[in-house]
């Protein structure tokens, strides 16, 4: 550390004898090319004061392989010498260390009291005005590297007195490019929460800025961006970095962003990052910030608000009221140079993963769900000839008193949307139950209870039409020698076709009916739309033996 002890002897040969005052003068870093390098060309000056500032010591060695030097002194008279109005002495210090030998890497901290008018001779592209809050500046020189990194002294954002505050960085590029048009209308004012840049002091290039804005509507920082009708993101924050941000012959400028706001639907607040591959592109996409859940009264508010009309008519309505779902996950990509009408809404992809917090009732009184999740897409929303909708859920749904496994199935090319179910394994279900579910001409009195141990269902949610097939191996003897075995039921139900029509429901129970030792092929088919009128068949499984062909 030979670098460090030699500046060391310098600064120390610098100081006053009553230790208060440190002068700098044209040759106090001879032989240190580095530490001149760095002072001239930040602080374009060889020649200043520092004074002692409340107990700290003007050097300060305790660390091991740095020195910090500190005090007060009226270094803004350098920095800001562009500038205009007072330039009020202001605390500020210097750390030097030595990470390899012969190497002197330097970071300055320099705070700049509120009002004072901030253009950097430095960095003249960079003008903030003057801020209504003091700013610490951060300056680093590692190797060849300079850096700048600025925030409030207080952490509030710094209002900037526009866009061109940081866009002139980029060499007179305007940063509305690379965010979305309508954002840019909506922003009124603009805020940094944090402002970094690594540049050339000998031509103020800018090679890479990082930044993290908060963007106030209308001056209000509580203020909302109207994404569409009914969809608005407030206390939106973005978070962007711009590589060769002043592009070299034969290179391009790039900027990835993220963004994180509140999005409003209705009464629902939603947490949500803003994210695009490339600032430059087309599509942004909205989802939800990790590890984060939100929950609303129904699907429906969530649908009906980003969705347009057209698209919602298209989903059956017994989605669209999904009562108490929490979003685990979802994601809106859209175009916001598309939005030329305040009405329009610019989505074009929807995608969602929601649970529900409580049962879904299908079929009220018959049919239910529980442990519901949901994961669908919505494609192309933005050209109806190409629109898709598909997607699953997955459920464990209670049919009476039975659990079956059930999922929902959209694919992208299929209008319907339809569920189909199995009986849980180890699950059973009371058929006699079943038939007086949905067949109200039908009556169990006095029938001993069947239990079956194989089923399943199919429910197409658009046209309410519902097929269900149950099975049971379980034999019941009515009296001796008169018997029922091979047991099962279908069921076909079909909802009315129009207001004041009756809906449809066919049935058939079967078996085989054993009587004096003669086993006989049973059907009782009904029909509940007619009065729920029924035939018995009954017949010898071989014509051949047959005792009757039927009987009605």
């Amino acid at each position: 550390m030979a670098k460090l002890e030699t500046l060391r002897q310098k600064l120390d040969d610098a100081i006053n004898r009553d230790g208060t005052e440190l002068n700098i003068v044209n040759n106090t870093f001879s032989g240190l090319a580095d530490v001149k390098d760095f002072l001239s060309r930040i602080l374009s000056a060889s020649n200043f004061k520092i004074e002692k500032s409340g107990n700290l010591p003007l050097l300060d060695t305790s660390q091991p392989n740095q020195i910090t030097l500190q005090g007060r002194s009226n270094i803004l008279l350098f920095l800001l010498g562009g500038g205009i109005g007072q330039f009020p002495k202001t605390d500020f210090s210097i750390v030097f260390s030595e990470p390899v030998t012969d190497q002197l890497d330097m970071e300055a901290h320099i705070v700049f009291p509120k009002g004072v008018t901030v253009k950097y001779g430095f960095l003249p592209a960079l003008d903030l005005t003057s801020p209504a809050q003091d700013v610490v500046m951060g300056l680093k020189k590692a190797g060849s590297t300079y850096g700048i990194h600025l925030i409030g002294a207080d952490q509030a954002p710094v209002q900037l007195p526009g866009m061109a505050a940081v866009a002139s960085l980029t060499e007179g590029g305007n940063l509305a490019t690379l965010l979305p048009a309508s954002l840019v209308d909506a922003i009124q004012g603009i805020a940094f929460n944090e402002l970094r840049a690594d540049f050339d002091p000998s031509n103020s290039a800018v090679s890479h800025i990082g930044l993290d804005l908060q963007y106030l509507f209308n001056g209000d920082p509580s203020g909302a961006w109207q994404l569409a009708p009914g969809v608005q993101i407030g206390g939106l924050r973005f978070k962007m970095d711009v590589e060769n941000a002043v592009p070299a012959p034969g290179e391009t400028r790039s900027a990835e962003a993220t963004a994180w706001g509140s999005l409003h639907l209705g009464t629902t607040h939603i947490p949500l990052q803003l994210q695009t591959a490339n600032a430059n592109a087309d599509f942004w996409t909205l989802q939800i910030e990790p590890d984060k859940t939100v929950v609303l009264p129904t699907l429906g508010e969530l649908l009906n608000t980003v969705l347009d009309a057209a698209v919602v008519s298209g989903i059956p309505s017994q989605i669209i009221d999904i009562p108490g779902v929490t979003i685990n996950s979802l994601a809106l990509e859209f175009d916001p140079a598309k939005k030329t009408n305040p009405q329009d809404k610019t989505i074009k992809n929807l995608r969602f993963d929601i649970e529900l917090s409580s049962d879904w009732e299908l079929a009220p009184g018959f049919l239910s769900t529980a442990n519901n999740r949901l994961n669908f897409n919505f494609e192309d929303l933005l050209v109806s000839a190409n629109r898709k909708i598909f997607g699953t859920a997955t459920s464990s749904l209670v049919v009476g008193a039975a659990q079956f496994d059930f999922t929902l199935d959209k694919s992208a090319d299929d209008e319907e949307w339809t569920i189909t179910g199995t009986l849980a394994q180890g699950s059973s279900l009371n058929l006699s139950e079943i038939a007086q579910k949905f067949l109200s001409g039908f009556s169990t009195a006095g029938v001993p209870d069947f239990t079956v141990d194989t089923a399943g269902f199919t429910v197409a949610l658009k046209t309410k039409h519902i097929t269900f097939q149950a099975g049971s191996q379980e034999g019941l003897m009515i009296i001796s020698d008169f018997g029922l075995t091979n047991l099962g039921l279908e069921i076909d139900h079909a909802a009315a076709a129009a207001p004041g029509r009756p809906a449809s429901t066919n049935a058939a129970f079967f078996g085989t009916l054993t009587a004096a030792g003669i086993d006989l092929d049973l059907k009782a088919l009904l029909h509940s739309s007619t009065g729920a009128a029924t035939a018995l068949i009954l017949k010898h499984p071989d014509p051949r033996e047959a005792i009757f062909p039927s009987v009605r």
